[in-house]
């Protein structure tokens, strides 16, 4: 009797599992028979999920489903197991597990939000949806249908290969169009895009990989416009196929991956532009591509992907948005990554290096740039384009470094801040120092002419230099410079030039300076007391009321002449010819001089152990 009833028990547990699984798949049915040209006759029972419980998790989210739209994507786990589906209709507040499921369930209008997956075979039969993956190529398409439907606009996917057949006024954004498939772990042969007999498609800011067969798109009787897209090639094949029939492709203003070509030999394009394109009576637009540019803004180095080989600014049309691309230090194996947003992409460029490479894909560059140029502030890591720029600003202060990189040339420049500034031979035309500008560095610049005005303390090294103006300015040292021109000094004592090369040397008024170890073709000195002249190459030289100074080891060719100068010490030189006057209680000693000339001098001086050959007296004086 037992056995009787636990047969009766397990018969009526098998009806009621069936007929719930009946349910279910009555829940899920929809009209295979479906006419995708319009939303109305599309026949789907909208309890596909549990309508009560997709309301409570709505409402979780947000206590009015109308709302939903605010809904704050960015604060979303999207590899949280806690979500009900892998996809949210942002307008019904509806979860779905399945990326078809959604859509068979979505209305005209409805927005779409993909958080992952991978889904195969997707059909897209709605007109106007919107399908969004909400962290970009997250979610893969292995083949996505679009046949006879208007106005969609599908972003942020992973797509193996795209076929469009009597679809129109589409847009495609932001998506990578590419030939392998992940989740099968092989690459397709299929085409990438493959478009027929459909309208006004766009396709913006995607990236787009070519397939096995080299193909990146199959176009027929169809018309769609490609903008701002990266088109990328695969490692073995040298080309890529554009195969259009019957069909109009505008193909302007895209990156393509032959740009390196280009950009040495222009000619290149016509070669590429027909292998690129099989042309089967169609009209293909191919005469402008973007040319990335090196940029500064708000003191961030960028790539400035908004202007075309005709030098054009497209941004009006659009831009590059949400594409990665790699680039690489000129001598560094490190690849680093940058994504594209409105058209720029932020560089993380070493102060001191400004040539890399823009690459395609890894190892695969497609634009060199070289000795590209900007002002680097080492204290608060900002850029500049130009070195006024970098002094003026606010956020550089007393004490900063600035650090100038590639090839510069600048008209004026005003220094007012106490700056150390590595000049890279930077041209400048008049280079200003003043009052604020005291104990600043500068080096390695090309000056055309340089003043100093009220400035102290200053460092100024390994420049080369026309003109050279310093009034009123002190305690400043000038070492291991190249003075082409003049070098005026007035009124500024305590300075140190020591071992330049200086054309000419007029100085006034200035005092306790020493001039060492230099190499000067001229050297007049006036109303200038306590001078220390030591180890100088110096072809002229003249000292006119000068007092107190040293004259020692120094080599002086030609003519020297000292004018009423006195308490001067003049010893260890070798000179070609002195001539003194009214120059009295000086000591002149251990100098080698080959003609001397005294003019009322002679009996106030001492003259010791000197190897002189004297014009007037004939003898040698010791």
């Amino acid at each position: 009797m037992s056995r009787k009833y636990f047969y009766i028990a397990i018969l009526v547990l098998c009806i009621y599992f069936c007929m719930n699984g009946v349910a279910a798949s009555d829940n899920s049915s929809y009209d295979n028979s479906t006419d995708f040209n319009s939303d109305s006759d599309y026949v789907i029972n909208e309890s596909v999920v549990n309508e009560s419980d997709t309301q409570n998790k709505a409402e979780s989210v947000n206590n009015s489903p109308s709302e939903i739209s605010d809904f704050d994507i960015e604060q979303m786990n999207i590899q949280s197991t806690n979500y009900p589906g892998n996809v949210f209709n942002e307008n019904t507040g509806s979860y779905f597990n399945d990326l078809q499921q959604a859509i068979d369930n979505a209305n005209k209008g409805e927005k779409l939000i993909v958080f992952e997956g991978y889904y195969e075979n997707i059909i897209l039969s709605r007109n106007g949806l919107t399908i969004t993956c909400v962290n970009q190529y997250n979610s893969t398409i292995g083949n996505l249908y679009v046949h006879y439907v208007v106005g969609c606009n599908i972003s942020g996917f992973t797509i193996n290969s795209l076929d469009l057949y009597n679809a129109h006024e589409n847009v495609f954004c932001n998506n990578f169009f590419d030939h392998y498939n992940n989740n099968m772990n092989w690459p397709t042969s299929n085409p990438v895009i493959m478009i027929s007999i459909s309208y006004y498609n766009l396709f913006e800011s995607n990236k787009i990989k070519q397939n096995t067969n080299g193909l990146f798109i199959l176009s027929g009787g169809s018309n769609s416009t490609f903008r701002f897209n990266l088109f990328d090639k695969i490692d073995y094949y040298p080309y890529g196929d554009i195969d259009a029939g019957g069909s109009y492709l505008d193909l302007d203003n895209n990156l393509w991956y032959w740009m390196e070509m280009i950009t040495y030999d222009p000619s290149y394009f016509e070669s590429i532009k027909n292998e690129l394109i099989r042309n089967q009576g169609s009209n293909v637009v191919l005469d402008k591509w973007i040319i990335p540019k090196f940029d500064i803004i708000n003191y961030k180095t960028l790539l400035n992907f908004n202007f075309n080989n005709f030098n054009e600014d497209i941004s009006s049309l659009g831009s590059m948005n949400k594409i990665n691309i790699l680039y690489q230090m000129y001598w560094d194996y490190n690849i680093m990554t940058s994504e594209i947003n409105n058209g720029y992409a932020e560089l993380n460029l070493p102060y001191n290096i400004n040539s890399f490479y823009l690459l395609i894909d890894y190892y695969m560059p497609i634009m060199l740039f070289e000795d590209e140029s900007f002002i680097f502030n080492r204290n608060t890591s900002n850029y500049y384009k130009n070195l006024q720029e970098a002094i003026d600003d606010v956020y550089t202060l007393n004490g900063h470094t600035l650090e100038l990189c590639g090839s510069h040339s600048s008209g004026d420049i005003f220094l007012n801040k106490n700056l150390t500034i590595n000049g890279r031979n930077l041209i400048i035309n008049n280079f200003l120092i003043n009052e604020g500008g005291s104990g600043s560095k500068i080096s390695n610049f090309n000056i055309k002419n340089l003043t100093i005005k009220s400035s102290n303390y200053l460092n100024i090294l390994n420049n080369q230099i026309e003109n050279l103006l310093m009034n009123n300015s002190n305690f400043n040292t000038f070492f291991s410079n190249n003075i082409k021109n003049i070098t005026e000094i007035f009124n500024s004592n305590n300075l140190n030039l020591s071992n330049n090369r200086i054309n000419s040397i007029y100085m006034d008024s200035s005092d306790y300076c020493i001039i060492y170890l230099n190499n000067i073709t001229k050297i007049d000195i006036f109303n200038s007391n306590n001078l220390n002249i030591s180890n100088n190459q110096i072809n002229i030289s003249s000292i006119n009321n000068s007092n107190f100074s040293n004259i020692s080891s120094n080599n002086i060719k030609n003519n020297t002449i000292i004018l009423n100068s006195n308490n001067l010490n003049i010893s260890n030189n070798q000179i070609d010819n002195l001539y003194m006057s009214n120059s009295n209680f000086s000591i002149i000693s251990n100098n080698i001089i080959n003609y001397l000339n005294l003019n009322n001098t002679h009996s106030n001086n001492v003259f010791s152990s000197n190897s002189v050959w004297d014009y007037l007296l004939k003898t040698h004086l010791i």
